[in-house]
Formats: structure tokens, sequence, C-alpha cells
């Protein structure tokens, strides 16, 4: 589940980088569906561990949740603007 939610943020990063390419910029968000789909993987991965073993925020845990909300507010800020080189740097 890891593994796909870390190849759907890489795929929202290369569509980001082909739009950021483009003047004008084209108007569409279609890379929000991989984004949006790589930070329901990645949150539904913290809550079945969660789940299983208790609340965990080891170093490790608590980047990867530094990570997830840094790409929820990036994915909001970058579907209502045109930012979308913030979402290159932060997706991969």
């Amino acid at each position: 589940m890891v593994l796909i939610a870390a190849l759907l943020y890489l795929a929202a990063a290369v569509a980001l980088v082909h739009g950021v390419g483009r003047d004008p910029a084209p108007a569409n968000a279609w890379w929000a569906v991989p984004a949006g789909a790589a930070v329901a993987l990645h949150a539904a991965a913290h809550m079945l561990v969660w789940r299983d073993v208790g609340t965990e925020l080891h170093f490790y845990a608590a980047l990867s949740l530094v990570g997830l909300g840094m790409a929820v507010l990036t994915m909001l800020y970058d579907i209502r603007g045109r930012m979308a080189a913030l979402g290159v740097i932060v997706f991969p």
C-alpha cells in the first residue's frame, strides 16, 4: 500500500512537471486524482498501523505524518491556484 502511494505521488509530480512546462498553464487539475489517491493510501497505512499496534510516533512515523500533512495542504493549495511548482517539490 505504501509503495503504491509513493508511485502515485511520483505520478502526480510528473503530471505537474508537464503542466508547469506549458505557458499558459492548463486549467484542468487531473494531476489531483493520483495525488488524492496517494494521500488516501498514505493516511490508510497510518490508520492500519494505529489499529493493529496503537499510536506509534517514532522518528520515521512522525516524518511520514509531516509529509502527509504537507501533501494534503499542497494538494488543496495547488487545486485553487497556480502554484504547481510547490507540488513538484513536495510530492516526490
